[in-house]
């Protein structure tokens, strides 16, 4: 996967706490960019986890914190101050890895509002942490001449209540406009738009900065992501399908779409790693008739779906004219390369709670069809076999869609009986899944 720096990004960063300003450079294999974002989401649930245990800031939740995150992968370098020697090339690895995890589950969490906010706050909290726990002396430097201001900021700087204690306080000079919490809650002393903020409050300072300025690089990532290369969509289509199918979006993909788009299971199972085989491989059986009660599933309808089993928040599943927002169903129009004339067309049918209308009209436009082309999709899978039937051309599938798994033609009038293709498709099932799986590779999967 090749990253490439943006123009106008200074040179490889070398400091360990930033704001990650400019994204990095370079060429990563796959697997090491996607080990890398879930080491990072892994790092933010940890840090989502102990805020819901504990109160923010407290000593109590520092320590816990601090605990939790040295057990993680990304965690114990992330912890390192700058203090600390270490290796140079360790130094700019572990720095590396940072700002490529950060930048990478960035713009996979960047597609949704809720995505944005929970992203924001967990990398708000971590950078908070971090930067209470850098040691470096030169992170800013105190004003000059303060004692001219010491009546002033002794009376408006809460827990000081001496001159003796003023003295022991370093404080630092910025606009107003950085420090609006601490302005908010009169805790610190203002004068000619300048607030006077003392070391303990500049971590408030910056960690406003920091939320401000990754709230606004998420809404731009967010705005460019429909620009984004074919290879890039393609990419995290497969991790969201891979990574964050969440469990009730599972039935709709796997009965519908695998078993029936001529997936075979040897493909589903195509994934390295041991967690895998462990987890999933029962579900990808058991979907395709080889486990527990080995029922015959049969594949959802657009009336199923559209009727039942409502998604919810972060489900991927469902009919995207019936359950996706008007404004994020337009977005995916044009991204999908639809006319504005047509794709006002489709939502006007969709408004109007004529879902497989709109899946038609779609279907007609993605597909350069003209209106009166008879088509009516009435079932996910036939939407699939109509597509591929005009990709063959002339509406006959020269390859049968399941052409991996070897099955006898014979001939048959084209009006086959019910009951005949019933048994067709059981003996699909039971006589060539063994074999398909028998040459599944699982090599991978021994410990």
């Amino acid at each position: 996967m090749e990253i490439t720096e943006s123009k106008g990004s200074s040179a490889e960063p070398q400091v360990r706490l930033q704001f990650y300003r400019d994204p990095p450079s370079g060429s990563e294999q796959l697997d090491t960019v996607q080990n890398l974002c879930l080491a990072r989401l892994r790092l933010l649930k940890a840090v989502e986890e102990v805020g819901q245990d504990m109160i923010k800031g407290s000593k109590e939740y520092m320590e816990r914190l601090k605990m939790k995150l040295g057990k993680l992968d990304l965690g114990a370098s992330l912890l390192t101050t700058s203090g600390v020697h270490v290796d140079g090339l360790r130094f700019r690895e572990e720095i590396r890895r940072d700002v490529l995890s950060h930048f990478l589950l960035r713009l996979a969490m960047c597609r949704t509002e809720d995505q944005r906010r929970w992203f924001i706050t967990q990398e708000t909290d971590l950078f908070r942490l971090r930067f209470q726990l850098e040691q470096n002396a030169d992170r800013c430097l105190p004003i000059a001449g303060r004692s001219d201001l010491a009546p002033e900021l002794l009376a408006a700087t809460p827990g000081i209540g001496s001159d003796a204690e003023l003295a022991t306080v370093a404080f630092y000079r910025a606009h107003f406009t950085e420090a609006l919490d601490l302005v908010r809650s009169r805790r610190v002393y203002l004068r000619d738009g300048f607030a006077y903020v003392p070391e303990t409050g500049v971590v408030s300072m910056a960690t406003t900065r920091f939320r401000a300025h990754l709230s606004h690089q998420l809404a731009v990532a967010c705005r460019a992501l429909p620009y984004l290369g074919e290879d890039a969509r393609l990419w995290c289509s497969a991790a969201r399908l891979t990574s964050w199918l969440r469990p009730a979006s599972r039935p709709a993909c796997s009965i519908c779409t695998l078993p029936c788009a001529a997936i075979i299971i040897s493909g589903t199972l195509a994934v390295d790693g041991d967690k895998f085989a462990k987890e999933y491989a029962y579900g990808i059986r058991y979907n395709y008739g080889k486990e527990g009660k080995r029922a015959d599933f049969s594949p959802y309808s657009c009336v199923r779906i559209i009727t039942t089993n409502q998604p919810g928040q972060g489900d991927s599943h469902g009919c995207p004219f019936r359950h996706c927002g008007a404004d994020l169903l337009a977005q995916r129009l044009q991204a999908a390369g639809i006319s504005q004339d047509q794709a006002q067309g489709i939502l006007t049918r969709a408004k109007d709670s004529q879902y497989q209308l709109a899946c038609r009209d779609y279907f007609r436009a993605v597909h350069k069809l003209s209106s009166d082309h008879e088509v009516s999709i009435n079932h996910p899978n036939q939407y699939y076999e109509e597509s591929r039937a005009l990709l063959l051309g002339n509406g006959q599938q020269q390859q049968s869609a399941r052409a991996p798994v070897r099955v006898t033609k014979v001939k048959a009038a084209p009006a086959a009986t019910a009951a005949g293709s019933q048994a067709a498709e059981s003996d699909w099932l039971d006589e060539t899944i063994d074999q398909e799986m028998s040459q599944v590779d699982l090599s991978a999967y021994e410990a």
